[in-house]
């Protein structure tokens, strides 16, 4: 017994020995899928203060000052990674709850301007957890109930392009495509005195860009209307790279026709406007400036049946389980139909998943829908599943 006892030992401390350094503790998994410690919960090698606070490390975790704010980052820069930690805050007697997460960040006081915050705040309504600050909000009430505080949360941050994708607490809040920043440091921030915030388990895989999902294919170069036709009264431009349908009803099309299909992008649609992501779409024979005849991914922040929602001409048909968005700021909406299945994904969330096999085939279409109202987009991706 005594021998083989012994025996176990050797082979674990052999084990041990065989795992490099800056991968000792993780999960085997982990380990088999590349991860390394970005921190490595005992000191801040490797990491520098930005910005006046005295962060330190605490029973493995990183701890930010009680008497200051600022901000902590890695000394080397990141570009595409997936990147895995958890956070705990309390406000104490502040009323305050903020903290955040900074990636691809410049080292300069504003690390949230010059690189992206996935911001942690229970009180912000304009940038609730989860959120890209200042450039894509969650809901407050949805992150509340996922993310409360005075408990370990654990967040997973993939940036691999320009598509950055947020999870916590396993649920997806975000799959942008944004233009910033392509490289930089990787920070947490400490944002007012008195509140207690605590990161843990950080650690990274690096990708390489080529690691990205292949297939897509642009459908919008930024530049004119090339590959598109319209019907209807509303007016469509090109502006800074976005496309922008203002004035009134009316839909464009883009040429490809297609069965099976994907389509993503980023949205955004002004105050109290209506709009619509259309697939498997014609225009009607009887009346090309009607709606047309297809499925459409609802985009519309108010009433019953609001952004995520499917629709068919008229008629609300799948029903999207939560409204996630709001008027004047860019969202992300992804829609995947595979014979009679249909899925609507907002923000990477998963809304919508219906079965209709009433129309098979067409274009991808934009609604303009009312007049005084304006629907941008932009990064417009398709992939074409026919041959799945």
């Amino acid at each position: 017994m005594r021998s083989f006892v012994a025996f176990i030992l050797v082979v674990l401390i052999g084990l041990s020995c065989g795992v490099p350094e800056n991968q000792k503790g993780l999960p085997k998994e982990e380990i088999e899928q590349g991860f390394v410690w970005l921190f490595n919960n005992t000191d801040l090698t490797g990491w520098e203060v930005f910005n006046g606070a005295d962060w330190k490390v605490e029973d493995g975790m990183l701890v930010g000052p009680s008497e200051s704010s600022g901000w902590i980052g890695t000394k080397a820069e990141y570009d595409n990674f997936v990147l895995r930690l958890e956070y705990w805050i309390d406000p104490g007697e502040t009323g305050w709850s903020n903290s955040g997460m900074f990636i691809r960040a410049d080292s300069t006081n504003s690390p949230w301007v010059e690189g992206y915050e996935i911001q942690i705040d229970l009180k912000d309504e304009k940038n609730p957890t989860g959120s890209i600050y200042n450039r894509v909000p969650t809901d407050m009430d949805q992150v509340r109930e996922i993310a409360p505080e005075k408990n370990w949360n654990k967040v997973e941050i993939k940036a691999i392009g320009s598509r950055i994708q947020v999870w916590i607490n396993d649920l997806q809040l975000q799959d942008a495509t944004l233009h910033i920043r392509e490289k930089g440091f990787i920070g947490v921030q400490q944002h007012h005195p008195g509140v207690t915030v605590k990161f843990r388990n950080i650690r990274i895989k690096q990708l390489k860009e080529d690691d990205a999902e292949k297939d897509w294919i642009s459908l919008f170069n930024g530049i004119n209307l090339d590959g598109w036709f319209f019907r209807g009264k509303a007016q469509w431009v090109v502006q800074e790279g976005i496309l922008t349908g203002i004035d009134g009803m009316g839909h464009i099309y883009a040429e490809p026709v297609l069965t099976d299909c994907e389509i993503r992008g980023m949205f955004r649609v002004s105050e109290k406007g209506n709009s619509g992501l259309y697939f498997r779409c014609n225009p009607p024979e009887d009346n090309p400036d009607g709606y047309p005849r297809g499925f459409e991914a609802q985009i519309n922040n108010h009433g019953d049946a609001f952004t995520g929602w499917l629709w068919k001409p008229g008629t609300p048909s799948g029903e999207a389980k939560r409204l996630v968005t709001r008027d004047d700021k860019w969202f992300s909406m992804h829609v995947r139909a595979v014979g009679d299945f249909i899925q609507i994904w907002v923000n990477g969330q998963l809304m919508t998943e219906y079965h209709d096999a009433e129309y098979t085939k067409g274009h991808f279409s934009i609604q303009g829908h009312n007049p005084g109202m304006k629907i941008e987009a932009r990064d417009l991706f398709y992939r074409d599943l026919s041959g799945e």
